[in-house]
């Protein structure tokens, strides 16, 4: 992270420590490292007691469930994406050609795919379910509730 991204969110931070902060671990396989923005990171925002969320796989498309990905795309059953897969490569053994257009607007994809998330399929996926419960607990927290 340059200099000036680092001093923004400092600044951020000094004017409201509710914060959520989400980065993909952009890991490869089991035996790959954090590089050192992303441990500076969470430490920085672990130590005001807010939440510094790591996906536990490659990027946060690894989450999606293979329910939604199947419904999306009007399949019986596709296999779940793996932890460590690029996601756009996934698409393409799904569909050709989706790898590519997933990658240049990934909004829109995500737009596709939300209405096809629910509680029940998202539980089996990484630590989803826990992190977002977490997420919620803390939200909870931040509004008195």
């Amino acid at each position: 992270m340059p200099e000036e991204q680092r001093n923004e969110l400092i600044k951020i931070l000094l004017f409201n420590r509710n914060v959520m902060i989400m980065i993909d671990s952009d890991k490869k396989n089991r035996a790959s490292r954090l590089n050192n923005t992303k441990k500076r990171i969470r430490q920085e925002i672990e130590k005001i007691g807010a939440i510094c969320w790591i996906t536990k796989g490659r990027e946060v498309e690894n989450y999606i469930p293979k329910a939604a990905i199947a419904e999306l795309y009007n399949m019986n059953s596709v296999r779940q994406v793996d932890k460590y897969q690029s996601f756009n490569d996934y698409l393409d053994h799904i569909k050709k050609g989706e790898g590519k257009k997933f990658l240049s607007n990934k909004v829109l994809f995500a737009e596709r795919v939300c209405s096809h998330l629910t509680k029940d399929n998202i539980k089996p996926v990484l630590d989803l379910e826990e992190r977002l419960n977490e997420v919620c607990e803390r939200i909870k927290v931040w509004n008195g509730v």
